[in-house]
């Protein structure tokens, strides 16, 4: 078709940090570090028929973050404070009006983010379990127009809070087998919102994130080298709009692999063979928030297989 955009994007970063720990005691250790950043944006457009979008942006921030943990007797707890700077990417930055150049109006997103944590990491096991609470000011948050389907925006949102818990484990049982848990709950809602329509998102949940999300591995390796490995993984609900009009159902996924080395001489090979969507569950692999036209939705495959050969060659030398 006709040319309807063209134009070069350029961007440069400078940033400089310093880190520091100082340990108390034998037990206690307090780390603490700042960082600065300066992001330079330039556009220049090269499609003028409409107008000449060229234009520069400058972001720049500080990010101090600071750290206390205490040894246990097999494991570390500790309490952290960190703030982090995240600028849009060129292609966040697109124009709602369809033009070229940059949308001057979207802002960087920061986020302060407080933690509570405790990590073991001897002998057959490792466990890791953090309590976290974020509060963010200009989140980025994508959405579409009637006018342009299929290209994605950005807008800042305002003020969000998320808190959850996070863990994870890791256990080796026996030589060969080993079981790997991890598990996140979420509760991130909008503080204030009020977007370019007036509509208020105040109270609502953040689209695209399930509140409740889990996954379970097994690994079985025989001394002769005959490996399996089966994972299964649930996903809460979710909403797909900033509104929490549109509901996504939960879903269990589980996959199964299996693998075997041979050597030929120089030659390693590891055919596999693995079984996706086990139970053949329906589910949607991707959903685009605040889709236009109710398009939210990308299916996921149903039950397949697949198969394959890794080969390496390593000549004796």
């Amino acid at each position: 078709g006709a040319r309807v955009f063209e134009q070069d994007e350029q961007v440069s970063s400078l940033g400089g940090f310093v880190q520091a720990g100082y340990r108390l005691d034998a037990r206690w250790r307090l780390d603490a570090g700042l960082r600065h950043d300066v992001l330079h944006f330039e556009v220049t457009d090269r499609y003028q028929d409409d107008g000449d979008d060229s234009g520069r942006l400058r972001f720049r921030a500080w990010s101090p973050s600071l750290s206390l943990s205490h040894a246990l007797a097999s494991a570390v707890a500790y309490a952290s404070y960190g703030r982090s700077f995240e600028t849009p990417s060129t292609t966040e930055l697109a124009n709602p009006d369809g033009s070229g150049g940059f949308n001057r109006a979207l802002r960087p997103q920061i986020a302060d983010q407080y933690e509570l944590g405790l990590r073991h990491g001897q002998g057959p096991l490792w466990a890791e379990l953090a309590l976290f609470h974020i509060e963010l000011k200009d989140e980025l948050l994508p959405f579409e127009r009637d006018a342009f389907p299929g290209r994605t925006f950005y807008a800042n949102a305002g003020r969000s809070s998320r808190r959850g818990l996070e863990m994870a484990l890791a256990w080796r049982l026996r030589p060969g087998l080993s079981l790997d848990l991890a598990y996140t709950w979420s509760d991130f809602v909008f503080e204030h919102f009020v977007d370019a329509g007036g509509a208020d998102f105040a109270g609502r949940r953040l689209p695209g994130i399930p509140p409740h999300f889990a996954h379970l591995g097994m690994s079985l390796e025989s001394a002769q080298g005959l490996a399996a490995r089966l994972e299964a993984s649930y996903s809460g609900t979710l909403y797909a709009d900033n509104d929490n009009a549109v509901g996504v159902a939960s879903h269990r996924v589980v996959n199964l692999r299996f693998s075997r080395p041979f050597r030929l001489g120089d030659h390693r090979l590891r055919p596999f063979f693995g079984i996706n969507n086990l139970l053949d569950e329906d589910y949607f692999s991707n959903v685009r928030i605040n889709a236009f036209g109710g398009r939210h939705f990308e299916p996921a495959p149903q039950r397949h297989v697949y198969a394959g050969l890794h080969w390496s060659f390593a000549p004796a030398m």
